[in-house]
């Protein structure tokens, strides 16, 4: 919606809903997903976040990247292993009515990368879960 952590201002008018229609031989309907790069709070992203898909099409739903960082950083956008665990279980509750055919985590381990991609791992660099991990592997 050209908003969010990369500048600009969120404009629903820019989404791109009409992408789903160049594909008409689709056996499913795909998305990437990192709310946290529009939504400073995963209790900002809007309910009908990902139900609102289902007005969109009726093939059967993915989600093939799915991430939400766990950094203090950049500033203005800080998040925390919490806030990255509030985000999957908002995730699982917001999207059950897309009844996904399967939602893929990007990452596992925390990348060496630029922010806010290097925090978005279930697994600390250190081998440690963090708490959206059992979150993950509980909603599954």
């Amino acid at each position: 919606m050209g908003g969010g952590l990369f500048g600009g201002t969120d404009d629903a008018t820019k989404s791109q809903w009409d992408l789903l229609e160049r594909f008409p031989k689709s056996d499913l309907a795909a998305f990437t997903t990192y709310p946290g790069l529009i939504y400073k709070d995963p209790s900002d992203i809007p309910p009908d976040y990902y139900s609102e898909i289902k007005t969109h099409t009726t093939k059967p739903i993915a989600f093939t990247e799915i991430g939400y960082h766990s950094a203090p950083s950049p500033n203005g956008w800080e998040s925390s292993e919490d806030e990255q665990a509030e985000f999957v279980d908002v995730f699982f509750n917001s999207s059950r009515s897309a009844d996904p055919e399967f939602s893929i985590w990007s990452f596992l381990y925390d990348q060496k990368t630029t922010p806010p991609f290097d925090s978005m791992g279930l697994i600390r660099s250190d081998g440690v879960e963090k708490s959206a991990f059992y979150e993950w592997v509980k909603a599954r």
